[in-house]
């Protein structure tokens, strides 16, 4: 729920790193045509002369960008030079590539993303030639298959590098999140039907075939292996979901944007023929049949001599009863129970969390928390009812404060209200007047100083002092990398509300649909949310020396959530 807020304002950062690249990239070009015009003027006797001194330049120079005229498709000459793509044309795109990936490290994923789409696009049609030469490829004893491995090795060599294997798992991230978020576009869309095929078969081909010693040469090693197999397992998981091949379906031809479903539920694959992949923008022509086409770039089964018409699986829709079922707290509790076991939640391990060390201003090191400073009381998840989100959970009769004074329990709560819609998170702990901390005199312990003074602030002070730290215990790759292990001051990133009512309760209360970053992570967290087990933790910032080292407010830890099991309050 806490997601990383680094990447606030990221697309303003891309177009001007965009810009800027392309200005450079533009300048090199410019020199390049300089020097080859001077190089023509000079006639036949220069050459010899002149080319030392471009192999020398070559070496420092980056290798400037190669033109996209030459595989766009956009005329009949760009076409047949796809199709006659040179050895040497490839080798320096890998070349390219692998410099562009280094220098843009500490750029944006998406730009990296964009530099391997211009490099794998390319070799697509020596991909497709591996279907058209031979039925019995992984034979290797056609020479046409010879020449197709020989033309597929720097890519094979380009996706051994570290770099290469780094942009692949963000560009898979980001065509998940774009498809979480429903906003594909025509980059994800050739990227899922022309860059990570070729990528797959690719690898598939250097595993199976029989090569001549000559490529031999080639053979990656172990850790080279290792990075093709995570690239490749990143790739298979994406391609092999329900929702991506629906979006891909749902993507109209020639329309720029995707189909979306209408009031009444309507499936994005619905009103589709089985003939969409032929004419899907992106994809080259020539050389290959309509059906080679569609079969190469379907990233499902479906149209592998299967009947004509026939539609892919539809999204299940929810019942009016399902989504709007409601139960009492109590049904609630029953059925998200805190235990051990699934779909269930305790209170997390404190000291899997780091906090700021007494000697913190000093040193900037950090410590395991020690004990938080409340006690768990529950952890309240539920769907937003047909009349939205609840803001006062304090004054509402179905939610577990106002029951708790019924009760006759009197402690001071503290009460978290995580928002984002269509779920809502209540946590709610319980001050223990007799903790050690909170009745220690002489002197006062930094926990009670950093408590009182949160206590006394404004709302719009403790906005600003109000941490919160989200890890993943476990889980796949890409949540845990959506959701990096960091403290956020979340009050600065999101909307914060804060009540004190003084000797009663504080109710927190976030709302997360409030920051674009925030809704990314946590569509992320929540569409793996089955398969994950992840802890929150919540503290206030240790800002003067008195208030160190950090102790927790309250931390929870849920385990492989089924968010199909939650219902609505009962109606305050």
């Amino acid at each position: 729920m806490a997601a990383a807020t680094t990447a606030v304002g990221f697309e303003r950062r891309l177009e001007a790193d965009l810009a800027g690249r392309r200005t450079s990239i533009q300048q090199q070009q410019q020199q390049q045509q300089l020097k080859q015009q001077r190089s023509g003027r000079g006639g036949a006797t220069s050459a010899p002369s002149t080319q030392p001194q471009l192999n020398q330049a070559q070496r420092r120079v980056p290798p400037p960008r190669p033109t996209t005229a030459w595989h766009t498709g956009a005329d009949p000459k760009a076409k047949a030079h796809l199709q006659q793509s040179s050895l040497r044309r490839l080798r320096y795109l890998a070349k390219w590539g692998r410099w562009q990936l280094l220098q843009c490290e500490e750029s944006l994923p998406q730009l990296r993303a964009t530099v391997l789409d211009e490099v794998v696009r390319p070799f697509s049609t020596w991909v497709q030639r591996i279907f058209v030469v031979s039925p019995n490829w992984s034979s290797g004893s056609c020479e046409g298959v010879r020449n197709i491995a020989r033309h597929l090795t720097p890519l094979v060599q380009f996706l051994q590098c570290r770099a290469s294997c780094d942009a692949t798992l963000e560009s898979v991230q980001d065509v998940s999140v774009a498809i979480l978020l429903h906003g594909m576009d025509l980059q994800h869309v050739e990227r899922c039907r022309i860059v990570f095929p070729t990528i797959l078969e690719t690898v598939e081909f250097y595993t199976q075939c029989i090569v001549d010693k000559q490529l031999t040469e080639t053979a990656p090693s172990p850790r080279q292996r290792r990075r093709l197999a995570r690239a490749v397992a990143a790739i298979r998981e994406l391609l092999d979901r329900t929702d991506v091949a629906m979006a891909l379906a749902g993507w109209r031809n020639g329309s720029g944007r995707t189909a979306t479903p209408s009031a009444t539920g309507t499936p994005l694959d619905e009103g589709l023929d089985c003939q969409d992949a032929e004419h899907e923008p992106g994809t080259p022509s020539g050389g290959s049949t309509a059906s080679d086409e569609a079969i190469y770039y379907s990233c499902s089964d479906a149209s592998e001599g299967e009947e004509e018409g026939k539609e892919l699986p539809r999204r299940r829709k929810a019942s009016s009863s399902e989504s709007k079922a409601s139960g009492c707290m109590q049904d609630r509790m029953r059925d998200f129970p805190r235990g051990d076991g699934e779909h269930s939640w305790c209170e997390a391990e404190a000291e899997s969390f780091d906090v700021r060390s007494a000697s913190y201003f000093v040193d900037r090191r950090k410590q395991p928390a020690g004990k938080p400073m409340l006690d768990l009381l529950s952890v309240d998840f539920f769907r937003i009812g047909p009349g939205g989100p609840i803001w006062r959970v304090r004054e509402h009769r179905d939610l577990h404060p106002t029951q708790l004074r019924e009760r006759g329990e009197r402690r001071f709560l503290l009460i978290l209200n995580w928002i984002f819609p269509p779920f809502q998170v209540v946590m709610v702990g319980a001050l223990d007047p007799k903790a050690p901390w909170l009745n220690c005199s002489e002197p006062v312990a930094p926990q009670a100083r950093a408590w009182q003074r949160f206590l006394a602030m404004p709302a719009e002070e403790r906005q600003r002092v109000f941490k919160v730290i989200m890890a993943v215990e476990q889980g796949p790759w890409l949540v845990r990398r959506a959701v990096p292990r960091k403290p956020v001051l979340i009050g600065r990133q999101l909307k914060m509300h804060s009540s004190h009512v003084a000797g009663d309760a504080l109710e927190i209360t976030i709302d997360i649909s409030s920051g674009k970053t925030e809704q990314v992570a946590t569509g992320i967290v929540m569409h793996a949310l089955r398969s994950l087990r992840f802890a929150l933790a919540t503290l206030i910032e240790g800002s003067s020396e008195d208030e160190l080292p950090e102790a927790l407010l309250l931390c929870a830890s849920m385990r492989c959530v089924d968010t199909s099991r939650f219902r609505c309050p009962l109606d305050a």
